[in-house]
């Protein structure tokens, strides 16, 4: 998905940033970022408190947050996912925590009064709750202008 997303950071303009508690887990990513050249695209946040280094995001377009972090929900709701048109992908569901399902789409519904929001949950890999927050999902001139601004990729993995 890292790989996927700096892709899609590359062709939007914007950037990635990939948060992960272990160094050691990030390399062979890492290794495939810069092997493809996108290494200009995407930041690496090792070692760090997730909450805290993604509270410094603002306006975030798409997220994928792995839920074997610890306080999962916590980081949810610290992220600042952009009110108008944002996704978060939720991964790993059956990681044997009991996950409430909808509790992606249950935060940031209490955060993004107004929007709207839809969820599903797939039986991909692990498990993936996908999240759309947004105003309209038929309106397209807010897609248009949206397509020419930098956007921002997050991606949280234990």
């Amino acid at each position: 998905s890292a790989l996927a997303l700096a892709v899609a950071a590359r062709c939007t303009g914007g950037r990635l940033v990939c948060v992960c508690r272990d160094i050691e887990a990030l390399k062979q990513t890492k290794s495939q970022i810069e092997e493809f050249e996108l290494g200009d695209v995407v930041s690496f946040r090792v070692g760090v408190d997730a909450c805290e280094a993604v509270r410094q995001y603002k306006n975030i377009d798409f997220a994928v947050v792995d839920h074997r972090i610890k306080d999962c929900d916590e980081l949810l709701f610290a992220m600042d996912m952009d009110p108008n048109w944002s996704v978060v992908v939720v991964s790993n569901l059956c990681s044997g925590r009991g996950r409430v399902v909808g509790a992606a789409s249950s935060v940031h519904a209490r955060k993004c009064r107004g929007g709207g929001i839809e969820s599903a949950t797939l039986p991909v890999g692990g498990g993936m709750e996908v999240t759309r927050i947004g105003k309209s999902i038929s309106s397209r001139s807010r897609v248009s202008k949206r397509s020419t601004s930098k956007r921002t990729f997050l991606i949280c993995e234990e």
